[in-house]
């Protein structure tokens, strides 16, 4: 990736965690659901890998390019990135998507669990 997307994703994750976003929620959802009281938790992996084989590969890729172009506009509204770094970011992911064709592979988990009898 651009070194402009990966400071607008540090960024991002910064953004998030300073207004109290869990960025790592789903290795902890586990622990919160059986601290919920619930039993039998399990944690699945259900990774999404986008190649440009896929069908629909355009609309898949562009997830990141949509995030720098809204929500980044509330990064650099906090003050966590200048708009014409996010305007950079932005640029530059669609032309290296456009280049390079990129894979993207999305962390993903399923995280169930059951309410106790009674």
């Amino acid at each position: 990736m651009p070194p402009t997307v990966r400071h607008f994703y540090q960024s991002f994750l910064n953004w998030r965690a300073d207004a109290g976003m869990d960025n790592a929620i789903a290795a902890h959802l586990p622990a919160v659901f059986e601290l919920a009281g619930l039993i039998d938790v399990t944690a699945v992996d259900q990774h999404e890998v986008t190649t440009v084989s896929d069908a629909d590969y355009q609309r898949r890729i562009a997830l990141w390019p949509r995030v720098i172009a809204t929500r980044g506009h509330q990064v650099v509204a906090d003050g966590w990135l200048t708009e014409a770094d996010r305007a950079l970011a932005e640029e530059d992911i669609w032309r290296w998507i456009a280049e390079s064709s990129p894979a993207q592979s999305l962390f993903l988990r399923s995280v169930t669990g059951t309410k106790p009898p009674g």
